[in-house]
């Protein structure tokens, strides 16, 4: 089994080196849910394309998109109140939830930040910031610096670790 994912890796890599921006910003998007590979490992392996050719600016720019696309759509269904967002919300961990309770300036700037680094709260994290309600201002500033940040480090791991 472990031989299968050793030769569908470059399969995948040339599959997407293939696609078009619109087609890798929905890539990005569905990444983690209904196509369960972590965008963090879509980000590596277009570092390794960058690495061999494309564009690493352009992956960046539409991994930056995608990023904060999917965190304004789903901090914005949280923060209206969406059944769609309350029905998600129900699988959300409690501690996560906690973290952020009362989280204002410096600490919601980091609580939104490092969110994006680590696994399954990343995905969570405009969930949670929308139904605490906080201020849409703050949200969209705190994702735009991290959404600027942590594609950029993935691509760049890609990027460096397969150059060739």
């Amino acid at each position: 089994m472990h031989h299968f994912y050793l030769k569908s890796i470059p399969a995948a890599l040339a599959h997407i080196s293939r696609l078009n921006y619109p087609e890798i910003f929905l890539i990005i998007i569905a990444s983690g849910h209904p196509l369960p590979v972590p965008e963090g490992i879509i980000f590596i392996g277009l570092g390794v394309l960058a690495a061999h050719g494309g564009s690493f600016l352009g992956y960046w720019v539409t991994a930056v998109l995608a990023v904060f696309c999917y965190d304004v759509v789903l901090f914005g269904l949280a923060y209206a109140g969406s059944r769609l967002a309350e029905k998600m919300s129900r699988k959300i961990k409690a501690d996560w939830i906690e973290k952020y309770t009362g989280a204002s300036g410096g600490r919601a700037l980091f609580l939104v930040f490092v969110s994006h680094f680590v696994p399954g709260w990343r995905m969570v994290n405009p969930l949670i910031c929308g139904a605490l309600r906080l201020k849409p201002r703050d949200f969209f500033f705190y994702t735009i610096c991290s959404a600027l940040v942590y594609p950029a480090l993935y691509l760049a791991i890609g990027f460096f670790l397969f150059l060739r």
